[in-house]
């Protein structure tokens, strides 16, 4: 019964769990990664192999600090994320990671403490998304806002744009960058700045037309034609090619209106081409060299420049704003109007923008603008607003003030952004991180029960194989004891002390045997002679039997449904399970009770949610309304030798004996019980497709007749062979006695004659059984009557008879004359 609850409750664990990881590796757009308290990696689901590019396999039990760059862990940034998540519960965790290929992703998410049901930490539990995108994004609209802010006021725009450029070749996706202006007279192209230096810049210009010295600084053109196609492309990227030793090339012409100052190329060894985003932002900073050096040669360019920047904020969806604080003018572009969920052609003034502001966001944005506006510093919020359709979205707003030269605040200038999906997601993924950790409480819970039980029904097997071994070599030992007191039993010259000797040391010797059957019966190995039984007539055949083992005070009742189909038991066997039952009610009722037997036919169901494997069973009960049983004891009960009754009043094997025979059926064993309310021991069958035989099933007694002829005796046990030989003596026979089964086939072989074999089935190297199945191939005519100490019924054949240990000169006799 042990070993069915647990494969169910293994069986409930492991698909919870499937269901659970299902959902977890359902979530490919987010890394959900569980550390142990060291930082080592315990669970690795498939987003995080998706962002991060290393499998479960690679990760498991390798330290999560992999993927920090190399300045994080430096700085102690892992701890510090730690301790916050143990000090307050949740850490934000937003910064540079590393890919497996070593590249650079963006990562945003959380980082949480993992604790028992009992509040003790084990580990943490990070949740990230791959925000790269968002962040390139930001950090090129940053450095297009640097370059712009760089690029107004300068002179010189290469000896800005250089050291910019340097900084932010990753983010930008290039190796290498070089800047061409054109000549007063249009015939040469002068390098005016490269971020390196290359061996291959003669063949990347002369791929482009153009003949470069020695020098590699100034360029004669060799074909003039190529600047007139620059010319005609002023309104677009120009793309010229792949140069020797670049795998991606991009040249764009620096234009301002109708005028072209020269070219600005980027070049990439890793990269095959580079995205439209890329490309779109190379074409911007031609476009504001072009517009700087435009202004340089007229002011009207700057115009221009600031249309394009408008532009380009406008493609990456942020919309610029003006507040002019004195009159508090609002001045919002289209696309701010767009951010906050209105028509680019609607009017949004201040009130309105105040209006739209989610109630319970509308101090805190007070507050904020306050501190803005007071401390000088920059204007960062997000907060919510109400859309003039109804619906709640989510913006980002940013901008810094400006001030008066006696320091009055003129106006807030600043740019938006919709971040509702951003919000959303958060929102989802912390209801997801909530939800997740109570189930993998819940799923160490349920582990650790199952494997509490595992280690429980280790522990009964384990004693299960003792209990068999011990009371197999038991039988070995009262074999000869009882046969020898037997034999001396049967002696007419005993005295009247020495028969009452004899006498008693016989009855203490079978109520050894007894205890040995209990304790075959627990470990499921005591001799079975199954088949149809016919529950209902066995049970009102031991009413008597029980009325009179319970006595006086204990009414007996039976309760057994008509019809019930035959049961497949050991019909002796079944018999002592019910007595011990009996007795065990009987005992919990000191002041007498009802003793209840019933058999009813259950259904799948009910069979079901007793551990079964389904399918029609019959349940035979035996109940008392006796004192009870709490819980412990109730689940203690079938443990051998645990008995609730007192030193010397019962060997602690009554309920262990049922239970190994139900389960030896192929059946289980139920108790029901409440303190006070009495106890029900449920024995649960399996129904025989065979009919109930007419007849007793007991072996006939020995007839009264003369026996003689020559047996071989085999058993590895002398005394047990000794015993053996000088019963079959003592019945007419010549005993020969040989230790082995190789000996009694060397006789045999010999050309000895005899009469039978009596043989013991468990024995070193050639197994009784063997040598049976070996007399009967060679020798036919020859009977074989195997001795077993316990049901080790492999490789018995069915047709072969069997004497089970220990047994009597009579036990003997029947058994041969059943041959």
């Amino acid at each position: 019964m042990g070993q069915l609850k647990l494969r169910l409750t293994l069986r409930h664990r492991e698909e919870s769990e499937a269901r659970q990881r299902a959902m977890v590796e359902s979530a490919t757009d987010y890394a959900i990664i569980a550390t142990d308290l060291t930082g080592n990696v315990i669970e690795w689901n498939t987003g995080a192999e998706y962002i991060f590019g290393w499998s479960e396999k690679e990760m498991l039990g390798q330290s999560a600090d992999r993927m920090f760059t190399a300045e994080d862990r430096a700085s102690g940034c892992i701890e510090k994320e730690m301790k916050a998540a143990r000090e307050t519960g949740r850490g934000g965790d937003e910064r540079w990671r590393l890919r497996k290929d070593g590249t650079r992703l963006w990562a945003s998410g959380a980082i949480m403490p993992l604790k028992t049901q009992d509040g003790d930490l084990v580990g943490y539990l990070k949740v990230l998304r791959d925000r790269t995108d968002e962040r390139c994004r930001e950090e090129r609209l940053a450095l297009m806002s640097r370059i712009s802010a760089a690029l107004l006021d300068a002179r010189d725009p290469d000896a800005v744009l250089r050291p910019l450029l340097e900084q932010s070749r990753q983010l930008l996706g290039f190796d290498e960058c070089y800047s061409y202006a054109l000549t007063p007279d249009r015939e040469h192209l002068t390098l005016t700045f490269s971020i390196e230096s290359s061996q291959d810049m003669r063949d990347m210009l002369v791929n482009i037309g153009l003949d470069v010295p020695i020098s590699g600084i100034v360029a004669q053109t060799r074909q003039p034609l190529v600047i007139d196609n620059l010319q005609e492309t002023t309104a677009q990227r120009y793309e010229i090619g792949r140069a020797s030793g670049y795998r991606a090339f991009a040249a764009f012409p620096i234009v301002a209106g109708d005028t072209l100052h020269g070219v600005m190329s980027f070049l990439s060894r890793d990269r095959t081409s580079f995205d439209d985003e890329a490309l779109d932002f190379f074409a911007t900073i031609a476009r504001y060299v072009a517009v700087v050096r435009s202004r340089l040669q007229n002011e009207r360019a700057i115009g221009e420049g600031e249309e394009k920047l408008r532009f380009a904020m406008e493609a990456a969806g942020q919309g610029d704003w003006e507040l002019d604080i004195p009159s508090l003018t609002f001045l919002p572009s289209d696309q701010c109007k767009v951010n906050f969920g209105r028509s680019p052609d609607e009017p949004f003034t201040y009130d309105q923008l105040v209006e739209s502001v989610h109630p319970d966001d509308r101090p805190r944005m007070w507050n904020t603008v306050t501190a803005t506006v007071e401390m000088r510093g920059l204007y960062d919020i997000e907060y919510r607003c109400i859309r003039t359709d109804g619906s709640v979205g989510w913006v980002h707003i940013t901008g810094r003030p400006t001030y008066a030269e006696d320091g009055t605040p003129l106006s807030l200038l600043g740019v938006s952004s919709d971040i509702s999906e951003r919000k959303a997601a958060e929102i989802a993924l912390t209801a997801l991180n909530d939800t997740l950790e109570q189930r993998v409480e819940d799923t160490i819970a349920e582990r650790e029960l199952a494997q509490s039980a595992l280690r429980q029904s280790q522990k009964m097997e384990a004693m299960g194989q003792l209990t068999g071994g011990v009371a197999h070599d038991f039988n070995n030992l009262l074999t000869p004891i009882i046969g020898s007191l037997d034999l001396l039993n049967r002696r007419s010259t005993n005295t009247e002390r020495e028969a009452r000797l004899i006498d008693g040391a016989l009855q203490s010797a079978e109520r050894a045997k007894v205890l040995v059957q209990r304790l075959l019966a627990f470990a499921r190995r005591q001799p079975l002679q199954s088949g149809a039984v016919d529950v209902a007539a066995l049970v009102n055949g031991m009413v008597d039997l029980i009325e009179s083992t319970s006595g006086a005070q204990f009414a007996v009742r039976t309760d057994l449904a008509p019809e019930l189909p035959p049961a497949l038991a050991d019909a002796n066997q079944l018999e002592m399970a019910i007595l011990n039952l009996a007795v065990n009610a009987r005992d919990a009722m000191p002041d007498g009770g009802m003793l209840t037997v019933s058999a009813r036919l259950e259904d799948e169901d009910a069979a079901i949610a007793s551990g079964l494997a389904g399918g029609r069973w019959i349940r035979l009960s035996v109940a008392d309304n006796g004192i009870g049983m709490d819980a412990e004891t109730a689940r203690r009960a079938i443990e051998p030798f645990y008995s609730t009754k007192g030193i010397g009043k019962g060997t602690g094997l009554g309920l262990s004996m049922v239970h190994g025979l139900a389960l030896q059926l192929g059946g289980t064993m139920t108790i029901t019980s409440a303190l006070g309310l009495g106890t029900r021991v449920d024995l649960w069958l399996p129904i025989s497709t065979a009919a109930v035989e007419a007849g007793p099933a007991s072996i006939p007694a020995a007839p009264d007749m003369p026996r003689s002829g020559r047996v071989l005796v085999v058993d590895d046990e002398p005394l047990v062979r000794m015993t053996t030989a000088d019963m079959l003596q003592n019945l007419g026979y010549e005993a020969v006695e040989v230790p082995s089964a190789a000996s009694a086939e060397t006789l045999l072989r010999a050309g000895e004659q005899f009469e039978m074999v009596v043989t013991d089935h468990l024995m070193p190297e050639i197994t009784g059984a063997e040598l049976a199945a070996n007399i009967k191939a060679n020798w036919p005519a020859l009977k074989v009557l195997i001795v077993s100490g316990y049901a080790d019924v492999d490789g018995i054949a069915p047709d072969f008879a069997r004497l089970t240990k220990p047994f009597r000169e009579a036990e003997l006799s029947a058994a041969i004359s059943a041959l």
